[in-house]
């Protein structure tokens, strides 16, 4: 099963409610451009990505391949904050190191309301 999402508009931020399984680089990757298409067509330049329901089955080559996409396809000035299932928050820091080495924006968390106060600061 495929990583599956409902994107909403909330509060001048795209909310990503996401659950399924990641079982492949191109199934991660075609969830983040799905979303950073939907920022783009709202005009929203933040995000926050509740993937508490979603399980990884990749390794860090994948998901270093994974941030290294984003960081090409994602528009500058964008802020994004990733809220993982504790199981995966470690693959998840991973990929946020990665991409914040290539100039995102973004930061994992385990707690939805850690993740709303940084991104609305």
């Amino acid at each position: 099963m495929a990583i599956e999402c409902d994107i909403q508009v909330k509060e001048g931020y795209l909310h990503v409610h996401a659950w399924g399984q990641g079982d492949s680089m191109e199934e991660v990757q075609q969830y983040g451009l799905k979303v950073v298409e939907a920022a783009a067509a709202a005009g929203i330049a933040q995000a926050l990505c509740d993937e508490r329901e979603v399980e990884y089955h990749v390794g860090e080559l994948e998901m270093y391949e994974c941030a290294r996409l984003m960081a090409e396809v994602s528009p500058p000035g964008g802020k994004a904050a990733i809220v993982y299932d504790a199981a995966h928050l470690e693959i998840g820091q991973f990929w946020e190191t990665v991409a914040v080495n290539r100039g995102l924006t973004v930061r994992a968390f385990t707690n939805i309301e850690d993740a709303e106060n940084w991104l609305h600061e």
